[in-house]
């Protein structure tokens, strides 16, 4: 695993054990996506971040943009073991400010 790898696995630990935390290692993420292009690991760090966007600047309508990004990542790259973790991220922190929570249940 490269430090890269290690980096994109510690979003998780950081938001649930370290909340403080959690803004350094999903910006290095980003930085780290930036700097070399979107990879598998990025789907995750695109929700995340734009959970942190509607946190913290209240920019609904970029964090949502975020989230479209996260849920075509994971298509592109078929990495479906990381769905729950975007889904969480997406459906269950995003989209609840842009749309009903009825359109997100199934009848």
């Amino acid at each position: 695993m490269t430090n890269a790898h290690f980096v994109f696995f510690q979003t998780l630990p950081a938001l649930l054990h370290r909340p403080k935390l959690a803004p350094f290692v999903t910006l290095k993420c980003m930085r780290i996506t930036l700097l070399h292009g979107s990879s598998v690991f990025s789907s995750g760090a695109y929700g995340v971040f734009g959970m942190m966007t509607i946190s913290v600047s209240g920019d609904v309508e970029r964090g949502a943009r975020f989230a479209q990004l996260a849920l075509r990542s994971l298509e592109q790259f078929k990495v479906y073991e990381y769905l729950p973790r975007v889904y969480a991220a997406v459906y269950g922190c995003i989209q609840s400010w842009t749309q009903p929570i009825q359109t997100t249940l199934d009848p």
